[in-house]
């Protein structure tokens, strides 16, 4: 887990990227009914744009919230492995719903339409990017946080 603020700046900036490319890619074809090449595409260029919404969410607060959240639930026996569990539970929490809404806000426009799209796939979304985080995702950036430590 990031140390100091510049490794916490890194390391929400890769999860960042890694969470939204995959959403991306999961929440269109959620939405297409298929994954295509067109949608490939579709979320490759827009994938900047969503790492930046992104990581600005979690830099502005969604992050300390996240490790407030999780603190509450924390207890002093609990194991490192339990408090990176909660810390990503409640950080996919409270990040999903914001990036998908503001995913729909650009796709579908400013109306019920996008909203109503939040409540269809949060759900779906919010497992399936629980899981990836826990297992990918996560992983990866502590993985490269570690690297960065001993360069």
């Amino acid at each position: 887990m990031p140390g100091n603020e510049k490794e916490r700046v890194i390391y929400i900036a890769v999860l960042c990227l890694l969470m939204t490319y995959f959403n991306g890619l999961l929440n269109g074809a959620l939405i297409q009914g298929a994954m295509t090449k067109e949608l490939f595409l579709k979320v490759t260029k827009q994938e900047p744009l969503f790492w930046l919404i992104a990581f600005v969410i979690a830099m502005i607060g969604m992050q300390k919230l996240s490790a407030k959240a999780a603190a509450r639930v924390f207890r002093k026996t609990d194991s490192e492995n339990a408090k990176i569990f909660l810390l990503s539970f409640f950080m996919v929490l409270f990040m999903s719903p914001c990036v998908l809404l503001a995913r729909m806000l650009i796709q579908c426009g400013f109306g019920p339409e996008a909203f109503l799209n939040v409540a269809k796939y949060w759900p779906r979304a919010f497992t399936f990017a629980l899981f990836y985080q826990l297992i990918f995702a996560g992983p990866l950036a502590r993985r490269i946080l570690r690297l960065l430590r001993t360069a």
